[in-house]
Order: structure tokens, then C-alpha cells, then sequence
């Protein structure tokens, strides 16, 4: 029931900064590069992203970002001959932004820092030989062990950005995405139309 109430809180946010004229969309596609003991077990993701942004002077805005990145995993160094493994992660971040331009918010030189959530869900699967006894004898029987896992953890980050003109923004942050007792980091970058 949290997580519902925050879903709907952040779209109350976007539906009340779009009324104004100084709030501005966009949609952009993403890279993230996991990085960390992350990255030793998921390869480069790939995905989308919407967000706005809500001037608030020359020189700053306030906005929200959300989004959907998938990541293939890597196989582990101990697979067995025959064995087959396979594994991904899928992320859907819902973040708030605060920018604060170098010159003014329609191009140049940003500075970004962000907070929110991020749905994280991770799922493999290893298929195997084993052997069972059956009828006096020895079979080779092949399995499979499926494993997932899904979590809503805080999310935040810092980075950079260059609006090259009103229209084209080109970003780039260091995301933590902290769990229990441990944290994930991926280095994200986005190039995106403002509309």
C-alpha cells in the first residue's frame, strides 16, 4: 500500500507542475554501467526514460524522472561443462531532480543531484546434470534451480548535464541504489528530447 501511495504522490506531482508553462517533458534513452561487485555479475543496461523539468529561476529546476532498464547478467566463473545459466536484473526508477544551470536553464552547463525509488527485481535460472537412483539404476537427469527476488530501495545520485540547445539534453549521474546492508552503483547516461 506504501508503494502505491508514493507511485501516486510523484504522478500528483507531475499532473500540478505540468499546469505550468515553465514545466517542460521529455523522453530519452538510457545506458547504465554497473559498477562495483554490480558490475561483476550484470552486463551494460539498456532502457527508457520520461521526466520534466519545472524552472525555477534562471538558474535552477525542480523536476521527476522515471524509468525501465534491463540488464543481462553475466555467467559465473565456476559454471560446469554442460551446465547452462542465465540471469537478469530489471530496474524501474522513480526519481526527483534538482538542477542547478551555469548559465541559464535553456543550454550550457548543469549540475544535477537526485532522490527517489527504485524497483529492483533479479531472476536466473541453472540448468544442470544429476544423477538419481531409480529401479537399481544410475539416471542422468537434468534440473533446473530458478532464483528471483524484487525490492523497492532508496535511490540517489549525483552528476552532470549539457543542454546543447532547448531542445537536446545530454546527462550523465553516479546512481547508489542502497538495500539492506548493501548498496548497488551504476554510472547512468542519458541523452534525451525536451518537447
Amino acid at each position: 500500500m506504501k508503494k502505491i501511495l508514493k507511485v501516486v504522490g510523484v504522478a500528483l506531482c507531475l499532473v500540478a507542475f505540468t499546469q505550468n508553462s515553465n514545466a517542460q517533458f521529455s523522453a530519452g534513452a538510457d545506458l547504465v554501467l554497473p559498477l562495483g561487485d554490480w558490475g561483476k555479475v550484470a552486463g551494460m543496461g539498456f532502457g527508457a526514460s520520461v521526466g520534466y523539468d519545472h524552472a525555477i529561476g534562471d538558474n535552477m529546476s525542480i523536476g521527476g524522472q522515471a524509468g525501465f532498464m534491463r540488464f543481462g547478467g553475466k555467467e559465473p566463473d565456476n559454471l560446469a561443462d554442460g551446465d547452462e545459466y542465465s540471469s537478469s536484473y530489471t530496474l524501474i526508477p522513480i526519481l526527483a531532480n534538482f538542477k542547478y544551470y551555469f548559465t541559464d536553464n535553456t543550454n550550457g552547463a548543469y549540475g544535477i543531484a537526485s532522490l527517489g525509488m527504485t524497483s529492483f527485481k533479479y531472476k536466473s535460472e541453472h540448468t544442470y546434470d544429476t544423477y538419481e537412483f531409480s529401479g537399481g539404476t544410475l539416471k542422468e537427469v537434468r534440473e533446473t534451480d530458478t532464483f528471483d527476488f524484487s525490492g523497492t530501495y532508496l535511490t540517489y545520485g549525483v552528476g552532470a548535464g549539457y543542454l546543447i540547445n532547448e531542445k537536446i539534453d545530454l546527462s550523465a549521474r553516479y546512481l547508489i541504489i542502497s538495500s539492506e546492508g548493501a548498496s548497488s552503483a551504476g554510472f547512468n547516461i542519458r541523452a534525451a528530447y525536451k518537447f
